[in-house]
C-alpha cells in the first residue's frame, strides 16, 4: 500500500470510529484498533516520555519552573 493510500486508510479509519464502541478491523492486510487509552499508556514509565519528563524536572530544579520549556515540532 503506498504512503497516501496508507493515510486516506487511515483517515477514513479514524472517521469511521466517531461514536462507534471500541473495536479491530482489517483493511486489505492492516489491521487496526480502536481502544480507549489514558494519559499513562501515551507518556506513563516505559513510553519514553518518561525519561523527557525526568529531564524537565531536573531543569526545573536548577532553572526554575518558568524557565524551563519543552517544544514539540511534527513534520510530514
Amino acid at each position: 500500500m503506498s504512503p497516501a493510500r496508507a493515510d486516506d486508510q487511515l483517515w477514513m479509519a479514524a472517521a469511521w470510529t466517531r461514536g462507534r464502541p471500541f473495536g479491530k478491523w482489517q483493511v486489505g492486510e492492516v489491521t487496526y484498533e480502536f481502544k480507549k487509552l489514558d494519559r499513562r499508556h501515551v507518556l506513563g514509565p516505559g513510553t519514553g516520555w518518561d525519561k523527557a519528563f525526568d529531564l524537565l524536572r531536573a531543569l526545573a530544579a536548577i532553572h526554575g519552573d518558568d524557565g524551563v520549556r519543552l517544544v514539540v515540532g511534527f513534520v510530514g
